[in-house]
């Protein structure tokens, strides 16, 4: 099968996906990889493999000590026999490496937590729906807290005291609020940066875009369907020439890879034949142009005792295009036919072709025509609803790259750490000497003293090396007349110990200067005056010199978290059921495999910084002081200490200020209503009283009354007696009366 090849070598890419699977294109892609980057790519990586380890070199202080000899009148090449100068320790120091490892620790302490939510508009009609409900909740808080005191339970769980009261804390509590898939995916992203010890890779990397001044790592799905994530080195990954930072627009990217032919043979299952295992095995750096050339960048590859074979891993993005006829039936009805894409259609079907992006990926045994593992990329990470958004796998980040070229900050540092070297080189060089400065020997005054130096007579030559290497120039001359004649003459010699001191002082702010560090961020001595607040001003100046640093880690954390969440989703999709029951429980992991993967919703991905060191220990320091005072409780502390986040943290603050304040009314409420029932209860106590005293003077009223009753009655009585008496008197005197008349009348009668 032959193919159409553009001006860079890539096979034509319109013809049809099953001609793209066959080994035969993969080969040519492969190759063409290699190619173009061999003839058009700029030395980004591979090119600059060389240089990558002479900086590291550098920086672990590990570069040729020889190359400073020539400062101190040694050459590299005299033996230690020959050498006047004895006593000076030739070893590098690595100023560098404290330095760069603050650096990356510094880097490193930034965490960061992915964030995940639904933006799609079914997700903001869920939202709406939550809101409206919250609406009426918090309109019916009496009428809940009537049936809280009855039933002793609300429905849904909910609880008055979390429940806003107002629509500053209802938008709070929406702000906090997400669907379940949306929290689940983020409990998978955290598994998955924990298992494959993201915080490892995460320091690798930030090594890497100190040295290197790029940073690169990859994802995908092992054998079993779990994602991974793997760090790539540097300076072995191909990738094109490219505008961007994060190489958004390139086509390709390839890995060099050197691995065993036990490993070569597990990795193609099959697909070589022995014959071809032989071939791949019998490969060596001299047969083949592409070995020639990177025999010398990666020589400790190619050790005959372990015989490496150098693999090309790669992928690449191309266009799909699939044609169809469109026919109208014997229905009327419109009908997609597949159609070769060479088919041009004619009047009465319509042509309707179909674009979208697939990335392919296999490994070529470089220096061969052995390709394996060729195919359409398994698992690509499309997002939803566009096929044309295919992403390689690979996120990389190079935050100084102007003009197709990297500059990062361990390259820069390289004639610092040189100076620092050759300065410290000179020190030594004094600190030997036996003489504090130069000193001037005259032969006229010791002529009787022949000189020599290991049983050899000195030469002018001989005296000259002498002079560069000991500091002693050797003389012979008549003193001047008049003058006095010395033996020994002390010379002064330019730059002596003081002036080398105050240089490396200097070149040591440089470095600093140059990796965006001070004398408070790299741990140094700091002066009498420098105070709290102005070493932490210092250090949050280093922060923002670091900062592109910092956003380049950003950015590679970012894209692999949207990588992880749709590979769990694969996972879970077509891995073994019930493997992440642990992440979320058995009926949280069935219904994300049933209803809630990334189909049902699209998603945004954002990042929070964790708090550093300082300021959870602050934060630890504000909850003591609350459980102190008892603003909250125990639970509520040790709550608050497993937050992870500082926006959580506020939100959890407002949550439990909120629920003290409603608590706050509510005892007050209860408060004023037991004070009320007690006045209540003391003014019945009082009216009672009162009403008794009422009762008992009208008792008394009724018993004076009486006994007045009495007593009149009794009056009465008596004056009835009384006039009874004198009436009975009246009636006796009557009677007599009448007696002594009738007495009289018969007296006179008989008279």
């Amino acid at each position: 099968m032959s193919y159409t090849e553009d001006a860079t070598g890539f096979p034509d890419e319109l013809v049809s996906p099953e001609d793209k699977e066959t080994k035969e294109y993969g080969l040519k892609v492969a190759k063409a990889i290699f190619y173009h980057h061999e003839k058009y790519g700029s030395e980004l990586f591979v090119g600059r493999a060389r240089k990558i380890n002479e900086v590291r070199d550098y920086l672990l202080g590990r570069q040729d000590p020889d190359q400073y000899k020539p400062l101190a009148g040694v050459d590299p090449q005299t033996s230690d026999a020959e050498a006047f100068v004895q006593g000076i320790r030739w070893d590098v120091i690595a100023y560098a490496t404290k330095r760069i490892n603050i650096a990356v620790s510094k880097i490193a302490g930034m965490k960061y937590k992915a964030t995940c939510d639904a933006v799609d508009e079914s997700a903001s009609e869920l939202k709406a729906e939550i809101r409206d409900k919250m609406k009426i909740l918090m309109e019916s808080q009496e009428f809940l807290q009537e049936l809280a005191s009855i039933e002793e339970y609300l429905p849904e769980d909910l609880s008055l005291e979390d429940l806003p009261s107002d629509k500053d804390q209802l938008q709070d509590y929406l702000t906090h609020t997400k669907l379940f898939a949306a929290s689940l995916i983020e409990t998978a992203v955290e598994e998955h940066l924990k298992d494959n010890d993201y915080d490892q890779l995460k320091r690798e990397c930030a090594q890497d875009l100190i040295e290197a001044g790029i940073g690169a790592v990859r994802t995908g799905l092992d054998e079993n369907i779990i994602p991974f994530i793997d760090r790539l080195e540097v300076d072995k990954i191909i990738l094109p020439q490219s505008n961007y930072p994060d190489f958004r627009d390139a086509k390709y990217w390839g890995y060099l890879d050197f691995i065993s032919l036990s490993d070569l043979e597990k990795e193609s299952q099959g697909q070589l034949t022995k014959e071809q295992l032989e071939i791949a095995k019998d490969t060596r750096e001299e047969q083949n142009i592409y070995l020639g050339k990177l025999g010398g960048y990666y020589r400790s590859e190619f050790e005959e005792t372990v015989r490496s074979i150098p693999v090309l891993r790669f992928e690449w993005k191309t266009t799909e295009v699939e044609t169809y006829a469109k026919k109208i039936n014997e229905f009327g009805n419109p009908k997609l036919y597949r159609k070769k894409n060479t088919y041009r259609g004619n009047g009465k079907n319509d042509k309707i072709q179909h674009k979208y992006t697939s990335v392919y990926e296999g490994c070529w045994v470089l220096g061969t025509d052995l390709i394996y593992n060729y195919r359409r990329k398994h698992f690509m990470e499309r997002k939803r609803g566009n096929m044309n958004e295919t992403p390689l796998s690979i996120k990389v980040y190079a935050p100084l790259m102007r003009n197709n070229t990297l500059v990062s900050a361990g390259e820069q540092i390289i004639p610092i750490l040189d100076d620092l070297q050759s300065y410290n080189i000179k020190v030594r060089h004094i600190l030997a000497s036996p003489f504090p400065n130069g000193a001037e020997i005259n032969l006229h005054a010791l002529k009787a003293v022949a000189f020599e130096w290991g049983n050899k007579k000195m030469e002018p030559k001989d005296l000259l090396s002498f002079m560069f290497q000991k500091k002693i120039l050797v003389t012979d001359r008549q003193p001047l007349q008049g003058s006095n004649d010395q033996a020994v003459v002390e010379l002064n010699q330019g730059i002596q110990l003081q002036e080398y001191l105050a240089l490396i002082a200097n070149k040591l702010g440089e470095l600093d200067e140059v990796l965006g560090l001070n004398a408070a961020a790299v741990a140094s001595q700091l002066g009498e005056r420098a105070g709290a607040t102005t070493t932490q001003l210092q250090i949050q100046q280093s922060d923002l010199a670091l900062d592109y640093l910092f956003y380049a880690d950003r950015k590679i954390f970012i894209e692999v978290c949207k990588s992880l969440a749709i590979l769990h989703c694969y996972s879970e999709k077509y891995g073994k059921p019930g493997r992440y029951n642990r992440i979320y429980g058995k009926i949280g992991s069935q219904m994300f495999r049933e209803n809630l993967d990334l189909t049902k919703h699209d998603y945004s991905f954002d990042i929070e910084p964790l708090p550093s060191d300082m300021e959870r220990a602050d934060f630890l320091k504000t909850v003591e002081l609350m459980v102190s005072k008892q603003v909250i409780t125990g639970s509520e502390a040790t709550m608050l200490r497993r937050v992870d986040s500082l926006k959580k943290a506020e939100f959890e603050l407002r949550r439990l200020e909120r629920r003290r304040d409603k608590m706050s009314r509510k005892r007050e409420m209860e408060n004023i209503e037991a004070n009320a029932q007690a006045q209540q209860q003391s003014t019945m106590v009082a009216s009672q009283a009162k009403q008794a005293e009422l009762e008992q003077a009208k008792q008394l009223e009724l018993i004076k009354a009486e006994e007045e009753r009495k007593t009149e009655q009794l009056k009465h009585k008596n004056k009835l007696e009384e006039i009874r008496l004198q009436e009975s008197i009246k009636a006796q005197a009557k009677l007599e009366q009448i007696e002594k008349t009738n007495k009289s009348i018969t007296t006179n009668n008989n008279n």
